[in-house]
């Protein structure tokens, strides 16, 4: 699996860094501290978690999502419990369950009454092959739009995308 140009396997991990910083791995501890919405400007440059009070990166949650070969399922019932957001089972049921696949080609959402991307940023940033995300028919806020256009202008494969 690729994450961010980079190659990542379960023998040999490569963690994203800043040049001049440690890597950051979370733990498996499921005890988040709450946090808090940051304001849109904050958002557009980074939608990272304060976990076990360290800030991790969303490039540290991935490499720790291909390390631990999560399921797309249990990414969102985990990003939902981070972001404190109710699960939809609805929307869990429509992504694989299948450890370390992340092999989508479409994110097809449209008509599930979504008010909130957020949970599923990380699927997208972890499913390099999906083409087309339909979104159609949902309640998302202008800045959960603003941080798909975001991730979607370095997605590798987004071909269509349907709001």
């Amino acid at each position: 699996t690729q994450i961010f140009g980079q190659e990542v396997t379960n023998s040999a991990l490569r963690p994203a860094t800043t040049p001049g910083t440690a890597a950051s791995t979370p733990g498996k501890s499921s005890a988040l501290s709450p946090v808090p919405t940051p304001p849109l400007s904050s958002l557009m440059v980074s939608d990272g978690a304060v976990i076990a009070g360290a800030f991790v990166q969303p490039s540290d949650r991935l490499t720790a999502y291909v390390q631990d070969r999560l399921s797309n399922r249990t990414i969102y019932r985990q990003e939902c419990e981070r972001l404190q957001m109710e699960v939809s089972e609805a929307v869990a049921l429509q992504l694989s369950d299948k450890p370390g696949a992340y092999d989508m080609q479409a994110l097809s959402l449209g008509a599930f009454k979504l008010q909130s991307i957020r949970p599923l940023l990380d699927i997208l940033r972890l499913n390099e092959t999906v083409k087309y995300v339909f979104l159609k028919e949902n309640a998302l806020q202008e800045e959960d739009i603003q941080l798909l256009a975001n991730l979607l202008c370095t997605h590798p494969r987004v071909q269509s995308l349907d709001l």
